[in-house]
């Protein structure tokens, strides 16, 4: 049994999935901003009970995640038990933030104001935008404090750090599409951003184990987590969590790089595959209308 400590979103978990019984997780943390992770605390904890009577659609997982945030006391939860190894990602440094004086937050996308404690006094927060309202020194400082705490508690070579970024195409029943707009906006602001700190990270953290984003990824629509940018189809994360089986074979670092390059070129192949293959499906059903249309013209001409 190879135990994983993770802080990122649901695909650094979801990864292990495929693994089934092999793997463990002891400790799990998202829904933190990179600039959250470090803030001071703030006058006043949140407790779980303050959520009681609050949103009880709002899960376990999530009122324990953002009360670890608000509290500041996510990366103690994180370290609190030893894994053998330790999962990384960004993409959290996406989410809105919510500061008052130095105590900032970040803002849940599963919970909104309304559903923490009146006594906190979150109308006078400001709301903080990622992308245009924290500098690039900040986002700097913030990826060194946190790789140089994960230091503190693991070596590069118990470290994996799977790259993965928004995609702009998805599948429902069988057809190609793309999303809206305003996901594409938001993919298009945030995949800088997250490719940039990853950058950082991997510099920072020299000789972890890198699980590189394959060409060609789309989404799926019916995917357990809902619809979105960064939940997708079936074939990313049985290609990821056969990364995580190369990487547990202790390789040497050329050894390794080998596989996962050919894993990658596999992975980015199938999604291509799957472009085609929709592709041809939509000239099919294309084709069909138009023989359809057709035949009921020739059935109901008159002469």
């Amino acid at each position: 049994m190879v135990s994983f400590n993770i802080l990122g979103d649901c695909v650094s978990r979801d990864i292990l999935n495929p693994l089934g019984g092999g793997v463990k997780v002891l400790q799990y943390h998202a829904f933190s901003s990179p600039i959250s992770l470090f803030s001071p605390k703030g006058m006043i904890d949140i407790q779980l009970a303050d959520f009681i009577g609050k949103n009880e659609t709002i899960s376990a997982f999530t009122k324990r995640c953002t009360m670890c945030d608000f509290n500041k006391s996510m990366l103690d939860f994180v370290f609190k038990k030893k894994s053998d190894y330790f999962i990384l990602d960004i993409l959290d440094a996406r989410l809105k933030l919510m500061k008052q004086n130095e105590h900032i937050f970040t803002k849940n996308i599963f919970m909104q104001l309304d559903d923490f404690p009146h006594h906190l006094g979150l109308n006078k927060y400001e709301e903080l935008n990622p992308f245009t309202d924290i500098s690039e020194e900040q986002w700097e400082d913030s990826i060194d404090k946190l790789t140089e705490h994960i230091q503190r508690h693991y070596s590069p070579a118990q470290i994996i750090i799977p790259l993965h970024y928004g995609v702009k195409e998805y599948i429902k029943d069988s057809v190609l599409k793309k999303f809206v707009l305003w996901r594409k906006d938001y993919t298009n602001a945030f995949n800088p951003l997250v490719k940039k700190l990853f950058k950082r990270i991997i510099n920072n953290l020299d000789g972890c184990h890198v699980i590189e984003f394959p060409d060609n990824v789309v989404a799926d629509a019916d995917h357990k987590w809902g619809l979105s940018p960064l939940h997708y189809n079936k074939i990313y994360y049985e290609y990821a969590a056969e990364a995580v089986k190369v990487i547990l074979r202790s390789l040497s670092d050329h050894e390794e790089k080998g596989e996962l390059e050919k894993l990658k070129s596999v992975c980015s192949e199938r999604f291509e595959m799957l472009h085609t293959k929709e592709e041809l499906n939509a000239l099919k059903r294309k084709l069909t209308s138009c023989n359809s249309a057709l035949e009921f013209a020739k059935a109901h001409a008159f002469d």
